[in-house]
């Protein structure tokens, strides 16, 4: 078992490779059927754990009987039944499973007697995951036995089959559907065990309204509490069934573990070979950025076997574009939870600000904004020629501007060197008009490591006009105040690492006329469906401290780059601070955000983005679809506000979060909570009880 989650591992890792298997329901040398799929190119098989004609005596009607109920665990060494087989449960037992009637007692426990055999054989044989299929409805009783499995036995994938199918067009199939292989006597073995226990087919009629596919699979996720072991097999269905785009987007943010593609659903084309219509092809691409197996069922319609329809999925996927040098950046940090900065408390180490200095785009924006701030500056001295703001010498008939520019927490000096390119542009301009820009900079600086860093650069670039200053920002004493001061400390919220406290304590550095770099900068939120993340965090995944209780993991937030997340709607503005503040400002804030979502789904917590303007129409933001995006920028990943509780909210109900940013004189910290029509969650995080951010 372990073997084959570190193999999953490492196929995510690669570049596209498509883990696949094949659905067998008849299998007599299951030696020869794994060398078979092996040789077709398929990674493992999904076998029933017993022939369905071998139904157990849990009655006492079979007590006789001396044949085992299934094969061997010797057939197979142990290695091969951890990393190529998954177990596939009987169908027949599900109508027997659910049913409510008096006279349907002793069909009920026989049917539970028989999962939990076969669940036992399952675990006896450590397969990797065990396949359901698609589950009754109602699903109460099946879902408690599936939560008594996982809280057993807690390292158990199982993957619970569910129909992608619209239901509001479709029927749903009976548990043997033409798709799926069945053995010849499946429907008589059903039947036979519903006559054995005395209760009729008509009794499993089921008289509930059809729900969606979503629904149903959420019924049983909130039943089983949520287990971070349950997966979905996503088994597609015809064109004509396949539901609308509002209902596929929100497996975006389920645990997916395999599409099933029965054979029945792909055609021939002209040469005869299988093919996926437009829409199955288009949603297999949305899945493959999942890292999805795949799993290929029923009889093969086409010549040369199963292996056919596993080389076209193969194609499909190869015909995707190859990853941009930012996907491939960013892949190990997919939903990957990361504790933000605590840049105050914490100096960075030398490979943090490596990584940083990479972002293509965040120092170009920064040396656009400085050269415009530059720009500025020179146009307003030139204008104010009886009281200058800053004196102009003259010297060879050249006018020079002194400007002094102030790059407070500059880390090794990126943005020194942004300002310094800036200045140069600047420079040449004003030349073509016998002027010029005399630029003096100071970078404070507080890590005493980037200290030595930048008074390296000083003597080996040879930056003349920079002098570094080793200080806290706030308590730095320059010599003069500075007309433009210039950060880049903001967080993945925006003010999330202080750069409101920071700039506020270093703004009696800057002159009355002087500007900042950003002038201003707002957090944004949105509701997201995070399976995933959620039960990461309830792992305790993201605490730094090598783990800790849950109520903390769940009070605090998170970096995270978003992948197998679903946003639910529209992202909202929260919070907006402005730089300099000409009056003194208190840096508590309050915000109420209001969505109504458009289908019934579960929210998992919040994500929180940021767009800073760094000077007039010069923007950074990794607030997805907006006006002011920036592509390829890195150096941000967006924050995850978990909630405590996911929260049930139904088609065109209201969710709202209340958010509040607090403080006192040692730290900062922010309080959430979510509220709807029926649900109100506490207030997470109280005082900083669990997350905060040190001053």
């Amino acid at each position: 078992m372990t073997h084959y989650r570190r193999q999953i591992t490492r196929c995510a890792k690669m570049e596209r490779r498509v883990i696949s298997g094949v659905d067998l329901n008849s299998v007599p040398d299951i030696s020869k059927a794994i060398d078979e799929a092996h040789q077709e190119g398929f990674d493992f098989i999904s076998i029933p754990l017993v022939h369905p004609r071998q139904r157990r005596g849990t009655l006492g009607l079979q007590e006789k009987r001396k044949a085992p109920m299934t094969r061997s665990d010797m057939l197979l060494n142990s290695s091969t039944w951890t990393s190529a087989v998954v177990g596939k449960l009987s169908r027949w037992m599900w109508p027997a499973l659910e049913h409510r009637g008096e006279d349907g007692w002793a069909a009920r426990r026989a049917a539970e007697a028989t999962l939990k055999q076969e669940i036992s054989w399952a675990s006896h044989l450590s397969l990797p995951a065990v396949l359901f299929p698609p589950l009754p409805r109602p699903c109460v009783n099946t879902s408690r036995l599936i939560n008594q499995t996982v809280q057993q036995l807690p390292y158990f994938q199982v993957w619970i089959t569910v129909r992608l199918s619209d239901y509001s067009t479709s029927q749903f199939d009976s548990p043997c559907n033409e798709g799926s292989d069945p053995p010849s006597d499946c429907d008589g073995t059903i039947a036979s065990f519903l006559e054995d226990t005395g209760m009729s087919t008509d009794e499993t009629a089921l008289s509930e309204e059809a729900q969606s596919p979503w629904q149903e699979w959420n019924i049983l996720r909130m039943l089983t509490e949520h287990s971070q072991v349950l997966f979905v097999a996503l088994e597609l269905c015809e064109e004509k069934d396949l539901p609308g785009e509002e209902e596929l987007c929100r497996w975006e943010g389920e645990p997916v573990k395999v599409l099933v593609f029965p054979t029945s659903i792909f055609h021939s084309n002209r040469k005869g070979f299988p093919v996926l219509s437009r829409r199955h092809q288009a949603l297999y691409r949305r899945f493959l950025r999942f890292n999805v197996q795949v799993m290929i069922s029923g009889r093969a319609n086409h010549p040369n076997g199963r292996c056919v329809y596993l080389q076209y999925l193969k194609h499909v996927a190869e015909q995707l574009p190859p990853l941009t040098s930012d996907e491939k950046f960013e892949a190990p940090y997919l939903d990957y939870l990361q504790a933000p900065l605590q840049p105050l408390m914490d100096n960075l180490e030398s490979q943090t600000y490596e990584t940083f200095e990479r972002d293509p785009v965040k120092y170009e924006q920064y040396r656009k904004a400085t050269a415009l701030a530059l720009t500025q500056r020179v146009a307003a001295m030139t204008n104010n020629t009886t009281n200058p703001l800053k004196t102009g010498t003259a010297s060879n008939h050249t006018i020079e501007y002194r400007v002094v520019v102030m790059v407070v927490g500059a880390g090794r000096g990126p943005l020194v060197r942004a300002a310094l390119k800036a200045a140069s542009e600047v420079d040449e301009l004003l030349a073509e008009e016998g002027r010029g820009l005399d630029m003096v900079v100071y970078a404070v600086e507080k890590n005493p490591n980037a200290v030595v860093t930048l008074q390296n650069l000083v003597e080996m670039e040879g930056w003349d006009n920079v002098t570094v200053i080793a200080s806290d920002m706030r308590a730095c004493h320059p010599p003069e105040k500075a007309d433009i001061m210039i950060s880049e400390l903001l967080g993945s919220f925006g003010d999330n690492e202080l750069s409101p406290e920071c700039l506020d304590g270093a703004q009696e550095y800057l002159a009355d006329h002087g500007v900042s770099i950003p002038c201003s900068y707002t957090s944004y939120v949105g509701p997201v469906a995070a399976s995933k993340l959620w039960n990461e965090v309830r792992n305790n995944k993201g605490i730094r401290s090598g783990g800790g209780d849950t109520l903390k993991a769940m009070e605090t937030a998170y970096v995270v780059k978003m992948h197998n997340v679903k946003v639910l709607a529209e992202i909202k503005p929260c919070f907006t601070f402005t730089h300099p503040q000409k009056q003194p400002t208190d840096n508590h804030r309050f915000a109420a955000m209001k969505w109504t979502l458009d289908a019934p789904t579960t929210v998992h917590g919040f994500s929180g983005y940021f767009e800073a303007q760094l000077l007039g129409d010069i923007y950074i933001s990794i607030v997805p679809n907006t006006e002011n995006y920036s592509e390829g920028m890195f150096s941000w990943f967006p924050l995850y506000f978990p909630l405590r509780h996911p929260v049930m909210v139904g088609k065109n109900e209201v969710i709202e979060l209340d958010m509040w940013r607090c403080g006192n004189a040692s730290r900062v910290w922010y309080e959430w909570a979510a509220i709807t029509g029926h649900h109100t969650s506490p207030v997470h995080n109280p005082n900083g009880r669990s997350y905060f951010i040190g001053l």
